[in-house]
């Protein structure tokens, strides 16, 4: 083994107390941001604004919490760039997912579903 190669295992021991206590810092640092951003998203919805802000709200705290998730709890930040591609792809989907859903639910094809009055028989549509 090269002393450039040791020298970096010895850098990355998994092993050692001061790497797992690094570890359990960044963890318990971001379950603490997850539960603020769990607190944050209650708080916002009960706050009086429109229903489209508590959406975009909702989804912007959403993403940095699943962002979080996915860097610390599930090792993404170490990892290569494919899978930055990959989920660069399927950020961009759901991204196009979330607007179609509410570009759906502010024109919906069957308005009377989402009235707040009950529609009489003779106006629904069959």
């Amino acid at each position: 083994m090269s002393h450039a190669h040791a020298a970096a295992h010895d850098h990355d021991d998994h092993s050692s107390p001061e790497y797992i206590e690094r570890q359990k810092k960044i963890f318990l640092f971001v379950l603490a941001a997850l539960g603020i951003g769990t607190v944050l998203t209650v708080w916002v919805a009960y706050i009086d604004m429109p229903v489209w802000a508590h959406i975009f709200v909702a989804l912007f705290i959403a993403t940095i919490k699943a962002s979080l998730v996915l860097l610390f709890f599930m090792h993404f930040i170490s990892e290569k760039a494919t899978v930055y591609l990959f989920m660069g792809f399927t950020a961009f989907f759901v991204t196009g997912l979330f607007l179609l859903s509410i570009w759906a639910w502010s024109n919906p094809i069957m308005p009377e579903i989402f009235s707040a009055r009950p529609v009489p028989m003779e106006d629904r549509v069959p």
